[in-house]
């Protein structure tokens, strides 16, 4: 008996179909860690002289979770708290004016006071204010002197020096706080972890020095996503050279989606704020906060559909007509039957969608009549996102035409031969 059959196995990459179209990350403003502050006094302190006329400071500070900050009038002239008289101020906006942002950040609470060469923290207020109102009003530094007590006053007036030298050589600006979320590819790819998923992964850049960033993931579909490490260590917070992964499962790729993904950090640009009074006639005031920021970015990314099939073509071999109701087995890799009794239909078609990539194999367990079938597996490759094409030409069974069988000849001989007869 003839077997003869024809297998054409054809690769076709879809690549294009699963590329994660990713859009611009939107950057928030930075978060401002209070919406109010209210400043009160803890009582006035004259450390030093001006042109020869002592200088009195209130000391003014607010708390925020118990902690006290200190706060720097901004409107020479203008009535500020006092002990027995606060006032709360709105605070909605960073500070613009850079001079004074120089003059707080060459000082306290930027600097500590043995940093500034002071025993106290009222000495490093003092000092700190009045660079405060040199980057407005450009005093003289020479005017400057002690004033009761010199040899404790001469820690703030060389303070006073200190900071303001160093604030008008500077040139520093308060960095803005920004986070960028950046794809180390394009498109998703089989994890080499767990290759039940595809996987993409992310950095996170920050424009300054930051701890940690935590990732969040909004999503409106059922998709079951993961958060990971490189090591696919499932947590949403990282280091800030960390990168993380995002892992989608493969059997929840039956149609594209999309999701958001959201960085947050403090970073550290030396925030101040302006807190704005809630009366014209009242000073406003720069309120510190510590030397974080929060920053916020997000961006949108999109996963396609799993496009990984096999599509069987059954034909006659001759002809190239297709041929219906050949049936198949689909092995994976361990040869274990996955789907059972696929037969093709009138084009001779068999398709089998959204499978993951490896290896499979093709079982022919029924020919179609008049066929011979194929005892052989057919193993195929599948990579992700690719169709692979399995062509099987069948070749018509063969007519057995009856055989005659040769005649048999039996020859017979038969004879006697007689003597002649004589006489005695």
């Amino acid at each position: 008996m003839k077997k003869i059959i024809s297998i054409l196995m054809i690769s076709i990459v879809c690549i294009s179909n699963f590329i994660g179209i990713f859009g611009t990350n939107k950057v928030k403003a930075a978060i401002a860690p209070i919406e109010n502050a209210k400043p009160y006094s803890k009582g006035e302190v004259v450390l030093f002289s001006y042109d020869g006329i002592g200088i009195g400071v209130e000391i003014q500070v607010y708390k925020k979770d118990g902690i006290e900050y200190p706060v720097y009038c901004l409107n020479k002239g203008k009535r500020g708290v006092e002990v027995g008289f606060e006032y709360t101020v709105d605070v909605n906006q960073m500070l613009s004016n850079q001079k004074i942002w120089r003059a707080i950040i060459n000082g306290y609470p930027f600097k500590t006071p043995a940093e500034l060469g002071c025993n106290t923290m009222e000495e490093a207020y003092a000092a700190t204010k009045m660079a405060v109102y040199d980057a407005m009003y450009n005093y003289d530094l020479n005017k400057f002197d002690t004033y009761k007590h010199p040899e404790t006053d001469k820690r703030t007036v060389q303070a006073i020096k200190k900071i303001i030298t160093n604030v008008r050589k500077s040139t520093e600006t308060k960095i803005a706080a920004t986070l960028n979320i950046k794809p180390e590819q394009n498109s998703w790819v089989v994890d080499k972890i767990d290759k039940q998923y595809v996987s993409k992964t992310y950095s996170v850049q920050a424009s300054a020095v930051n701890k940690k960033y935590t990732i969040a993931l909004s999503i409106s579909s059922d998709a079951r996503f993961k958060i990971t490490d490189v090591k696919n260590t499932e947590k949403t917070e990282f280091d800030t050279t960390e990168k993380f992964k995002v892992l989608i499962p493969i059997v929840d790729l039956e149609k594209s989606g999309e999701f958001t993904l959201t960085a947050k950090s403090d970073l550290k640009t030396m925030p101040i704020f302006y807190g704005e009074s809630p009366n014209q006639d009242w000073q406003n005031y720069a309120v510190t906060v510590g030397e974080y920021e929060m920053a916020d970015t997000s961006i949108k990314q999109t996963y396609q559909e799993n496009k990984t099939q096999i599509e069987i073509q059954k034909q006659d071999g001759d002809t190239k007509i297709p041929l219906k109701n050949g049936t198949f087995n689909l092995l994976d890799e361990n040869k274990q039957i996955l789907y059972s009794e696929l037969t093709t239909n009138d084009q001779g078609v068999i398709e089998v969608k959204h499978l993951l990539p490896g290896i499979y194999y093709l079982e022919e367990i029924k020919a179609p009549d008049g066929y011979y079938g194929y005892e052989d597996l057919i193993q195929m490759e599948v990579k992700l996102n690719q169709k692979t094409v399995v062509k099987v030409d069948n070749y018509q069974e063969q007519e057995e035409k009856p055989s005659e069988d040769p005649q048999e000849e039996t020859e017979i001989s038969v004879g006697e031969k007689k003597l002649p007869k004589t006489g005695f």
